[in-house]
């Protein structure tokens, strides 16, 4: 469980912030469910890994994703 834990906050550290897409301003939101929708490698983890690491403070671990959604 620990490396889980470590790979997530991992992933959020490499994550480079140089070039943010404007759509992280519609992450911003009360709703409690967003979709994000997109082909392949067209930045969708990155997206959300760049709004965690920019200030989202009470972020889901990572490895959560998989067992909730």
């Amino acid at each position: 469980m620990k490396e889980i834990f470590e790979y997530s906050d991992k992933l959020i550290e490499t994550v480079t912030t140089e070039h943010i897409r404007d759509q992280i301003k519609l992450l911003d939101t009360p709703d409690r469910l967003i979709g994000i929708k997109g082909s392949r490698g067209v930045g969708k983890t990155t997206l959300l890994l760049q709004y965690i690491k920019t200030g989202y403070k009470n972020h889901i671990p990572l490895w959560l994703f998989g067992f909730l959604y």
